[in-house]
């Protein structure tokens, strides 16, 4: 492996040569979904095998959606509504060329180079492609859950247990073979990783009871309880499968770009710490294309960070860059502008952006409290506020508890604290607990200096009598202070590998999911519906049943969190970049490539 000393500087210096080129707004934030597009659901059958889809013609480049002027006037409206998109099953590369080198944007530095420990999606898009996992979805409709590692799998009649058999011949980047005992040891680090290591999506996994080797390729799990939700943990985006023989040696920690060695279909060739890693096709990579000949298309893949969305945009315009999975509507429709060949898709995206409370001090040890606070905050407000002004509809939108995985979202506008008919009412009632209780001041961390949602719940409750203090620290330490207990208030956000209620649940409520952030204990009933929703159908009308239940304890009996708001991503890449989707769960499925190809 080379490590190079320098940076890529071309496209940095480019970009901040032409900043002035692309128009600016005062949100930067994230962008927020509308009406999820129909998905093929999560595969839960018995078994499956994979069987590659015969190659279709390449399909023409998706209409770019419109763009605004540079400078959108407060009431001129811009349609801004994604496409109804339909699930693929064919492989797009039929007279399409092989080989080049795809440059990505990977947002901000991922920080640390074990991804499983930063849950920020610019890890993902920038070390994902060097791994797999034991399962994978489908990088066409996000949902369907494929082989990848494991060629083929087996749920129990009762769903008590599992069974995966794995491809055999599979070689590490270095050369090293791929053994079964490689993903017991990663599913135990997750499980019970070593000291200092975070685990913040590991509720998944939290399924696995205990695991067994048959033979040489055949892993038996016997599960914590009856569930087929094992599948979708296991194909995950996160939960990749890590080499014993480099990580044992260091105690289970990796801590340098040198120990980025994965199974998947790009390796590390150099890396310059905080700016780029450059990737090139694995040669050991062990799926192939539909055509026989080996996967992935592209020679390479070259991911660079950005300081911020001036410079990403400035780099698409000078054609530097040639796909961001997900940009501001402020910064993506002015890029139309300068450069028309540039297509702009507006996808779902499902997660969950709220403000956690810790329960295990005071204030908000007291149930009365936590729903005075989350009913006090007008969230609509919030979402519009932080929205781009002219597009429509807003970027952000409100969410309930499941946020915009969930399948009752229709509901959410009519329940009683997100209703605007009752705002009044509600904000009244707040403002009565308040004083009765004697609370008159709360810390709120954030690691945002200036940070909008600080200064909005600053605003608003300070009209119910309770003075908001705003505590900064820097990125890392904000999250760490708030994983570690030592927050009050911490506003968080949390996408996930697939859009399911349960997916949600698994990283945000479940007991031990990584962000459940010092929340109470869920009610008895609320953990009985749990065990029933696990094997549900994904996108049933029982799922639907079970979670409208969950969803009312959660406001009446529990209030666990407060659910804010969820954006609505905008794919950005040249008219040359292919097979790369604009679906639900966009950053993490489109992270490995493995597919994509360029026209040019």
């Amino acid at each position: 492996m080379k490590i190079k000393v320098g940076s890529i500087m071309t496209v940095s210096l480019i970009a901040l040569a032409l900043m002035g080129l692309v128009g600016c707004s005062s949100s930067d934030s994230a962008a927020a979904p509308v009406a999820p597009a129909a998905a093929a659901p999560a595969q839960a059958s018995s078994s499956s095998s994979y069987v590659p889809a015969a190659p279709a013609q390449p399909a023409a480049p998706a209409a770019a959606a419109a763009a605004p002027s540079a400078e959108v006037e407060a009431t001129k409206k811009v349609s801004a509504k994604p496409k109804q998109t339909v699930a693929k099953t064919v492989t797009e590369f039929e007279g399409g060329t092989r080989g080049g080198v795809m440059k990505i944007n990977t947002q901000k530095w991922f920080q640390r180079w074990d991804m499983t420990t930063r849950s920020h999606w610019s890890s993902t898009q920038g070390l994902n492609r060097h791994y797999s996992g034991v399962l994978q979805f489908s990088p066409r409709d996000g949902l369907t859950v494929t082989p990848d590692l494991a060629k083929s799998w087996t749920l129990a009649d009762d769903l008590t247990g599992s069974t995966f058999v794995f491809n055999e011949g599979v070689k590490w980047h270095d050369g090293e073979d791929f053994s079964v005992d490689d993903v017991i040891y990663t599913i135990n680090r997750w499980q019970n990783p070593p000291v200092g290591v975070a685990q913040p999506r590991v509720a998944g996994l939290l399924l696995v009871d205990s695991m067994l080797k048959v033979g040489d390729n055949t892993l038996q799990i016997a599960h914590t309880k009856p569930t087929s939700r094992i599948l979708p943990a296991m194909a995950d985006s996160w939960h990749i499968i890590l080499p014993q023989h480099i990580l044992e040696p260091a105690g289970g920690v990796l801590s340098t770009g040198e120990q980025v060695i994965g199974t998947g279909p790009f390796k590390v060739e150099s890396f310059s710490e905080g700016n780029n890693v450059v990737s090139v096709a694995n040669p050991y990579y062990f799926h192939n294309a539909p055509d026989g000949s080996p996967f992935p298309y592209l020679d390479g893949i070259t991911g660079i960070a950005f300081a911020n969305n001036d410079l990403s945009a400035a780099a698409l315009v000078t054609g530097q860059i040639d796909y961001y999975t997900s940009l501001t509507p402020s910064k993506s429709f002015p890029i139309k502008e300068k450069r028309p060949s540039i297509v702009i898709t507006r996808w779902d995206s499902p997660g969950f952006q709220g403000i956690s409370m810790n329960t295990t001090k005071a204030p908000f040890d007291d149930l009365e409290l936590r729903k005075a606070f989350a009913c006090g905050l007008n969230t609509h407000a919030i979402a519009e506020l932080s929205s781009t002004p002219g597009v429509v509809p807003m970027e952000f939108r409100q969410i309930s508890f499941f946020g915009t995985a969930d399948p009752n979202y229709e509901n959410v506008a009519s329940l009683k604290c997100v209703d605007p008919a009752q705002r009044e009412a509600n904000e009244a009632e707040a403002k009565a607990v308040f004083k009765a209780k004697g609370i008159t001041e709360v810390e709120f961390d954030t690691d945002t200096l200036d940070d909008p949602i600080g200064t909005i719940v600053q605003q608003q409750m300070k009209a119910l009598g309770v003075d908001v203090k705003i505590v900064i620290s820097e990125v890392t330490s904000a999250r760490e202070k708030a994983y570690a207990g030592d927050t009050t208030l911490f506003f968080f956000g949390q996408a996930v590998a697939s859009k399911s209620p349960v997916e949600i649940i698994n990283q945000i409520y479940r007991p031990g999911a990584g962000f459940e952030l010092y929340q109470a204990t869920p009610p008895a009933k609320w953990s009985e519906l749990l065990d029933q929703l696990d094997m549900a159908t994904l996108g049933s009308e029982e799922e639907k049943a079970l979670t409208a239940q969950m969803d009312t304890i959660m406001w009446e009996e529990w209030m666990p969190k407060v659910p804010i708001r969820r954006p609505d991503e905008f794919q950005v890449k040249q008219d040359y970049v292919r097979n790369i989707d604009a679906i639900a769960t966009a950053k993490f499925i489109q992270s490995r490539f493995v597919d994509a190809w360029m026209d040019k």
